[in-house]
């Protein structure tokens, strides 16, 4: 059995965990990265949300200040900041500074200040950073906007984004957009549009000899954003792509830019079919690692811990029906997280102002990002835990799911790098 000794293991490849990993790489830590699959971020819309809602407001945020003293104290951005809104300023400004390759050039925005941009469903969602190839598509006054789709491709249909966009600008007090749509032929219906980029071109410009526009919006079905700016190119004209769910190219186009950044910055990537770990007393001692067939023997110093909430694979729920209680469990570490009746996790509720149980459901942490009973007692020395693992927050409701995961990270970070 071989035995790789480095600095910090991560476990976890989606935002969280390569955030870590970049990070710490990049200031000359040697990082290993074990993972089972992709992770949520490439589900993900694509954007990087910081807080664009509140619980006691109807209204969006235009800035994460204006809702933190809203905030539940179990937050983590309330535990991380340690209470203090000026420190929560002060660890995204420093984490986003610290990464110019994505704050600065892969996404467009800036962390004290929300956009509104309209989604592929007809929706508005307020957002932090959009991908570049989205930022024309944020919503500015007097502005006309055509939706063009694809003739065939009945996933994307920009009629009726178009219609349910016009009522949710109605909603948002946004009277001077106009939306217009219109269709380009394909030659599949069963997968992304299998069109060239040629005739993508001649198409609309054939079409904009009829319909006015000042910005073009396309379905997010491209792999890379250099294929939007080519059609601006030679349109001459604006054009944006939607914040999109998969199999829409957003998120995996996030999830893609992180790996090649980590992997530049010389992370270890590893591929995990099971993960075993080894405690004595409150430290993680090694991990043992099932990997092609292969065992292998991992130990670190530090362990960061990004593995995921119910979705991602980092909590299981089992459910004892005699009982009716659901006993929810970190799944790498076995601890137990939280206890809760079937019945409030059945409530059907998922689109109350005030979230779901649900999704708040996680491990418990310290202003260190350390694991923590309810006690706050700590439990593991040597482990932080980042991203969506961590309960007391519902991304959903808030926006706030990228947010939390640059904040845990930037803080489980400046711990390691504090501790060596």
């Amino acid at each position: 059995m071989s035995e790789t000794i480095v600095d910090t293991i991560i476990i976890g490849i989606g935002a969280a965990g390569l955030l870590s990993s970049i990070y710490l790489a990049r200031k000359g830590q040697k990082v290993l990265c074990l993972f089972k699959g992709l992770g949520a971020t490439a589900m993900s819309s694509g954007c990087f949300d910081i807080l664009g809602y509140s619980y006691k407001r109807s209204d969006w945020l235009s800035s994460f200040t204006e809702g933190y003293n809203d905030l539940p104290s179990e937050h983590p951005y309330k535990i991380l900041s340690e209470g203090d809104l000026h420190q929560l300023d002060s660890i995204l400004k420093e984490a986003t500074v610290n990464l110019g390759e994505l704050f600065d050039k892969f996404l467009y925005g800036n962390y004290t200040k929300n956009v509104l941009i309209p989604t592929i469903f007809g929706t508005i969602k307020p957002t932090a950073y959009v991908q570049v190839s989205m930022k024309n598509a944020i919503l500015r006054e007097d502005t006309d906007m055509l939706i063009i789709g694809f003739r065939d491709f009945y996933e994307f249909n920009p009629r009726l984004i178009a219609h349910m966009l016009k009522t949710a600008l109605k909603v948002f007090d946004i009277c001077n957009i106009r939306i217009n749509y219109a269709y380009l032929k394909t030659q599949s219906s069963t997968t992304f549009p299998k069109i060239s980029l040629e005739t993508i071109v001649s198409e609309i410009k054939s079409i904009l000899k009829h319909k006015r526009t000042d910005i073009i919006l396309f379905p997010a079905i491209f792999d890379s954003i250099e294929t939007v700016k080519k059609i601006e190119k030679e349109l001459n004209i604006h054009i944006a792509e939607l914040p999109s769910t998969p199999a829409y190219r957003a998120g995996i186009r996030l999830n893609s830019f992180l790996v090649n950044l980590a992997e530049k910055y010389g992370v270890s990537l590893i591929h995990a079919d099971d993960i075993k770990v080894d405690l004595e007393g409150r430290r993680i001692t090694r991990l043992r690692v099932l990997s092609h067939n292969r065992i292998l023997e991992y130990k670190a110093h530090n362990y960061i811990i990004a593995t995921g909430d119910l979705l991602g694979g980092g909590l299981e729920l089992y459910t004892d029906l005699i009982s009716g209680v659901a006993h929810i469990k970190e799944t790498l570490l076995g601890f137990e997280v939280e206890n809760v009746s079937i019945e409030n996790l059945t409530k059907q509720d998922f689109f109350s102002r005030n979230g779901h149980k649900l999704s708040r459901i996680g491990v418990r942490i310290n202003n260190s990002a350390r694991l923590v009973d309810k006690n706050g007692k700590e439990l593991v020395k040597n482990a932080y835990f980042v991203g969506s693992i961590i309960g007391g927050y519902d991304y959903n409701v808030e926006k706030s799911g990228l947010g939390v995961v640059l904040v845990s990270v930037w803080k489980a970070v400046n711990e390691i790098f504090r501790g060596e």
